[in-house]
């Protein structure tokens, strides 16, 4: 009898620490898919980066979008559980338009003229125009932390583009700032779409629509994907690891941490673009970087820290196919 005790004793403790280990995994793996997705995310402003150095900010959103559209086209055609209804085509329209083809024209030609690092924190104040749009368009409340914190972000923005290595590129510093409106705008009109459809279709037929509006630039964005191995390498990340990659990574940290825990490691998004850029390219972050890029996220995070932004932010996260 003891011999059989001392036998199930070690039993017992091996799978009592097997079950302690997938416990531990189970909890670990929502953390590391959202970590992963916001490295693939941050990533691609290095890669938009590398793209617009050979070619023209529309053929490689276009080159992009047509691999994206055409995974997201098969989703919708073979697994998607719900689909998109015609009266739904305006919404998909006017988000392909504002949060793919404009989006991605503007941040690419304001990366043609500032560094990586620079335009992921412009765009990181993307909440505040999200914020805004919803007051507009939905009459939500703006209450005193969108005004307080957009004013903060804003500073930080001043403080990041008076260095005097990009004082003579306003217009690029504009256009990046425009992406971030069109970015912010696009989580608003988004929502419904994600309430509607789910986070997945809407991303699929928001990335089809995208791709399909850019279709002009598309033969230019394939020919010169075709002669250049940048252009290539930029546009499969861009296409396989920042959008769908990516996506499905988030799907993976939305499932089990939610949308409210997962939005907070976006704000990480823009540091690790600095550090990434640093390591990979040399390119030391200056002073007015690091300080007004501290500011910037300390006005974003302060503005989204309450409803009506907060929800705003947290809904859309769900369905971002800006990155």
């Amino acid at each position: 009898m003891r011999r059989a005790n001392s036998t199930r004793r070690p039993m017992q403790i091996f799978r009592s620490a097997r079950r302690s280990v997938n416990t531990c995994s189970s909890r670990f793996i929502p953390y590391a898919a959202a970590a992963a997705t916001v490295l693939l995310w941050a990533g691609s402003f290095l890669a938009i980066r590398d793209g617009v150095e050979v070619m023209a900010p529309l053929p490689l959103a276009a080159a992009r979008f047509m691999v994206a559209g055409l995974i997201s086209l098969a989703y919708l055609l073979v697994a998607a559980t719900k689909r998109p209804e015609r009266r739904d085509l305006p919404r998909i329209v006017l988000c392909g338009l504002i949060g793919v083809a404009l989006y991605n024209g503007l941040l690419g030609a304001g990366e043609r003229r500032v560094s990586a690092s620079i335009a992921s924190f412009i765009v990181a104040i993307q909440p505040l125009f999200a914020g805004l749009g919803s007051w507009l368009l939905n009459g939500e409340r703006l209450g005193w932390r969108l005004p307080t914190g957009g004013l903060i972000a804003i500073v930080g923005v001043a403080v990041i583009t008076s260095a005097g290595t990009i004082s003579g590129a306003m217009s690029a510093v504009l256009m990046t700032i425009g992406a971030a409106a069109c970015s912010g705008l696009y989580f608003v009109i988004q929502r419904p779409l994600v309430i509607k459809l789910g986070p997945i279709s809407a991303a699929a037929s928001t990335m089809l629509a995208g791709g399909l509006m850019l279709i002009p630039w598309s033969m230019e964005g394939l020919f010169v994907m075709a002669t250049s191995q940048t252009a290539l390498r930029a546009i499969l990340y861009l296409a396989l690891a920042a959008s769908v990659g990516g996506y499905a990574l988030w799907m993976v940290a939305l499932k089990s941490l939610g949308a409210t825990r997962s939005a907070m490691f976006l704000f990480l998004m823009a540091p690790l673009t600095g550090v990434m850029e640093a390591i990979g390219r040399g390119v030391r972050p200056s002073t007015s970087l690091i300080l007004g890029g501290a500011l910037t996220i300390l006005g974003v995070t302060l503005a989204s820290a309450k409803p009506p932004l907060f929800t705003v932010v947290t809904q859309s996260n769900e369905c971002r196919t800006t990155d």
